[in-house]
């Protein structure tokens, strides 16, 4: 993976980590404090996890750049001299489907900043989405758990790969974008539901959707298998 990407991080997850079994807290800190020396002297590159690597685990070096995304904000890292990675999942996690328009996308506008000093907000590095893929799985966590069967576990087959991508591309847009907004230029001004702020984000959904870009349609909702009420399978 390493060999595949010039970027000078390499994210090693190490996210829900926990003492279970064989596994004891010793050897998951003696494991990802290895993986972690290893991407610095192998392959010249900073290693980057998620929050259970420092809070868990105990193995971020200082060097090592973390990701917020459960119980705790980048506030939480920077506190302690590290690099963070605002990646709330009650902010930027699309795992599961949301309301069209600001309904769905006004919790995306939040100061990934929160908390942080002035005088450590240069070891914010920014804030990150994420859409997982756990409700497309043919079976429920892809095994790693019982339950019941995904909701999107239709589009898993590599035969509606084209549906799959118009599903995902409309579970992350236009929401996204309000995301991206708030990473790049946070403004506590600015209201989401706001008939000016909507129509800007339906403006930019438009424009994107008529380049090609895999979005949910303006002025209706998505989720995994439909797109404004109208399936992407037709069974």
């Amino acid at each position: 993976m390493a060999g595949l990407f010039q970027d000078e991080v390499f994210n090693i997850g190490c996210d829900e980590t926990a003492a279970k079994g064989v596994c004891t807290v010793n050897s998951t800190f003696s494991i990802e404090r290895e993986l972690i020396k290893d991407i610095g002297s192998d392959y010249g590159k900073v290693a980057e996890g998620w929050e259970e690597i420092l809070f868990d685990a105990g193995a971020a070096t200082p060097d090592t750049i973390v990701n917020a995304w459960a119980r705790h904000n980048a506030s939480s890292i920077t506190t302690t001299g590290r690099k963070a990675v605002e990646s709330s999942s009650a902010h930027f996690y699309f795992t599961g489907a949301a309301p069209g328009g600001a309904a769905g996308w006004s919790k995306c506008h939040y100061d990934i900043a929160t908390g942080v000093p002035a005088d450590q907000r240069h070891l914010l590095l920014g804030g990150e989405m994420s859409m997982w893929s756990d409700t497309y799985c043919q079976t429920a966590q892809c095994g790693a758990s019982t339950g019941a069967l995904p909701v999107g576990h239709q589009l898993f087959a590599p035969s509606t790969d084209q549906e799959f991508g118009r599903s995902i591309g409309g579970m992350i847009w236009p929401r996204g974008y309000v995301a991206a907004g708030s990473f790049w230029n946070y403004n506590s001004t600015l209201d989401p539901s706001s008939a000016e702020f909507v129509a800007s984000i339906w403006k930019l959904n438009d424009q994107l959707a008529n380049r090609g870009a895999l979005v949910c349609p303006s002025n209706c909702s998505c989720d995994q298998l439909t797109a404004c009420g109208k399936p992407y399978l037709q069974l």
